[in-house]
C-alpha cells in the first residue's frame, strides 16, 4: 500500500481532488461540553475579555459534527494549489505565530474515498456549522444542508432593539453568504455521495466551478494583482480554499459519528516551499509533528477520529510541496490578516503556485530514518 499510495493520490488530485482535514477542535457533541458551557453563563453586561465567562452557548455550538470540514485540495482543471492555512496547526511556527510565507508547513491527514461520506461542497471556505447552530447534538435530517445561516437567524434578537444581553455579532466576510458562496450538493439519488465514483465525480465538479469562477475573477481584475487581493479579503476573508462536507460511514450513531483510523488514506505533511519537504524540515521535525497530531485526532473530548487499536505506522506519511498557505484568522489576538493578498504574492512570486502541482510534489517520507 506504502507503494502505491503516490500513485493513487496524485491520480486522485490531478483527475478530482483530494480531501485533506487536520485537527480544528471539531468534535461530537457531549454532555460534558455543555455542562462546563452552561456554567461559564452569567447575567452581567459587562465581561472582561480574559474571562471565561459569557452571554450565550455559541462557544459550545461551534465546531460541532458531523458534518466535519474538509478543505479540497485539486489540479483538475489546472487549479493553483491552495489549502486552508493557521498557525495552530503550523509545525514550523509551533502552533504560536503565523510563520513567513515560504516556511508555512501544515500537518494533517488525506481521506479514503471509499470510507467516507459526502454531503456538499463550496468554492470557498465556510463555517459548516453556521446552517445548524442551535441543535445539539446535530442530526442526519437537518445536517448542516439548510440555506438558512447563523446569522440570519440571530439578527431578529438584536433588530431594531436588543433582546436581553444578548449581542449580535456582524459577519466579517461573504464565506457564508449562500448566494456568494453557495452549498453545492452531489447528484445522487440521496444528495449524499458514498462510495469513490460518487465523491470523485462531485469533488470533479466542485473543481470546475471553482476553476471558472478564479479564471473569472482574474479576468474581471486584470490579472493576479492587488485589485483581485483586495476583493478576495473583503468577500472571502475567513478562508479561500474549497471546503467540503464529510462525515465517516461507518455504523455508530450519527450524533456519536467520528471517524475510524481506517477512513484515513495517509498522514499528509504539507509546505507552501518549492523546495522537497525533507528539505524544509528533519525526520525529527517531522515525526514530532505526526505525533503531535494524531495525539490531538484522537482527544476524547475535542477529537475527530475515534482512538481505538490501531498500528499508526502502517499509515503512510506523505510531503506535499508547493501549495499557497494564506494564513487565516483564528481568533482577534492575530490582528488583520489578508489571505487575499498573501495569496498575490504566491501567484506573482513563481510561475509553479499558478497552476497544477506536478507528481514531483508529492513524496512517500520514511520516518524510521534518522
Amino acid at each position: 500500500m506504502k507503494k502505491e499510495v503516490i500513485d493513487i493520490i496524485y491520480n486522485n488530485y490531478i483527475n478530482n481532488g483530494l480531501l485533506y482535514r487536520t485537527t480544528d477542535f471539531q468534535s461530537t457533541a457531549n454532555k460534558t461540553n455543555m455542562l462546563n458551557g452552561i456554567k461559564n453563563l452569567t447575567v452581567e453586561e459587562n465581561i472582561d475579555e480574559c474571562s471565561d465567562k459569557t452571554k450565550d452557548l455559541l462557544n459550545v455550538l461551534t465546531n460541532v459534527g458531523p458534518y466535519f470540514s474538509a478543505s479540497g485540495l485539486s489540479g483538475a482543471y489546472n487549479l493553483p494549489p491552495l489549502l486552508w492555512y493557521a498557525y495552530v496547526s503550523d509545525v514550523k511556527s509551533n502552533s504560536k505565530k503565523v510563520s513567513p510565507i515560504g516556511e508555512r508547513v501544515m500537518v494533517g491527514f488525506l481521506m479514503d474515498f471509499n470510507k467516507i461520506n459526502v454531503s456538499g461542497g463550496s468554492v470557498w471556505d465556510f463555517d459548516s456549522n453556521f446552517d445548524q447552530y442551535g441543535n445539539y447534538p446535530n442530526v442526519p435530517q437537518i445536517g448542516k444542508r439548510t440555506a438558512s445561516s447563523f446569522f440570519s437567524q440571530t439578527l431578529p434578537f438584536s433588530l431594531p432593539n436588543k433582546v436581553g444581553n444578548f449581542d449580535y455579532v456582524q459577519p466579517t466576510s461573504n464565506n457564508n453568504n449562500r448566494l456568494m458562496n453557495p452549498l453545492y450538493v452531489p447528484e445522487t439519488t440521496t444528495g449524499i455521495a458514498s462510495n469513490n465514483k460518487d465523491i470523485s465525480d462531485f469533488l470533479n465538479l466542485v473543481s470546475e466551478y471553482r476553476s471558472t469562477w478564479i479564471e473569472t475573477l482574474q479576468k474581471s481584475s486584470g490579472g493576479y494583482n492587488e485589485k483581485l487581493g483586495k476583493y478576495l479579503d473583503n468577500n472571502y476573508g475567513t478562508g479561500l480554499e474549497s471546503e467540503i462536507q464529510i462525515s465517516s460511514n461507518n455504523n455508530v450513531p450519527y450524533n456519536k459519528k467520528k471517524f475510524n483510523p481506517e477512513d484515513l488514506l495517509c498522514i499528509a505533511l504539507i509546505s507552501d516551499s518549492q523546495e522537497s519537504i525533507d528539505n524544509v524540515l528533519t525526520t525529527k521535525e517531522m515525526r514530532n509533528a505526526v505525533y503531535n497530531q494524531i495525539i490531538s485526532a484522537v482527544d476524547e473530548n475535542n477529537g475527530w477520529i475515534f482512538n481505538t487499536v490501531f498500528d499508526w505506522t502502517k499509515l503512510p506519511v506523505v510531503g506535499i510541496n508547493g501549495v499557497s498557505l494564506p494564513a487565516v484568522p483564528i481568533d482577534s489576538s492575530q490582528g488583520t490578516l489578508n489571505p487575499g493578498l498573501e495569496w498575490m504574492k504566491y501567484l506573482n512570486s513563481d510561475v509553479r503556485y499558478t497552476k497544477s502541482l506536478t507528481k514531483n510534489n508529492f513524496k512517500l517520507i520514511d520516518l524510521s530514518k534518522n
